[in-house]
């Protein structure tokens, strides 16, 4: 059975059982399939796709309601979610999708944590919760420090002046020393490594 199909019937049967939050829930999403529809015919991964990102504005939501003290509404939006959750696919667990992406680390680059999350969004596709892969990619910067290899060299340019002024000027120097072959006051530290100091 298609996606929308499902959602239609169970819509009819929420509307008999006057099951009032699984009416609504399921009402919204296809509100949202309709408009997006009518500019290009959706499948069920673009259903699973707002789906998701539904769920993903009520739980933002949820930390909102939090904070106000409005227990109601964390309830009710931790309910509709429960609704909508009904209608994804079997998503890979934390551990497996850890493994998959230490896989995939080893083998591909990109230039910021950005470029990494979306490549691992395309690559895993509905298979993987988003904040999972946000959270697991986290979990890796983190620990970038020991995943260097023997001789392997870690930059680190914070928004802080001192830092980030400290770390251009070695690699202006460096740059300035190996590259052009130059002899500079500054090359026999930084050949030693006392450059990093």
């Amino acid at each position: 059975m298609e996606l929308l199909d499902k959602l239609n019937e169970d819509y009819k049967i929420a509307v008999r059982d006057k099951n009032t939050v699984k009416k609504n829930t399921i009402q919204m999403i296809k509100a949202k399939v309709l408009l997006e529809s009518k500019e290009r015919k959706l499948n069920n991964d673009d259903i699973i796709r707002i789906i998701l990102g539904d769920i993903k504005a009520k739980e933002k939501a949820i930390g909102m309601f939090e904070q106000g003290g409005r227990t109601d509404l964390v309830e009710q939006t931790q309910k509709e979610i429960e609704v909508l959750n009904e209608y994804l696919p079997k998503m890979m667990s934390k551990d497996e999708l850890r493994g998959e992406i230490e896989v995939f680390l080893e083998n591909h680059t990109a230039k910021s944590f950005g470029e990494y999350i979306s490549l691992l969004k395309e690559y895993f596709g509905l298979k993987a919760n988003p904040k999972d892969i946000a959270d697991i990619l986290k979990e890796f910067i983190d620990k970038a420090i020991s995943k260097l290899k023997v001789g392997g060299r870690l930059a680190v340019i914070t928004f802080h002046s001192l830092e980030d002024r400290i770390v251009k000027e070695f690699f202006r120097d460096e740059y300035y020393c190996r590259r052009r072959r130059k002899k500079r006051k500054y090359c026999s530290s930084i050949d030693s490594g006392k450059g990093l100091a």
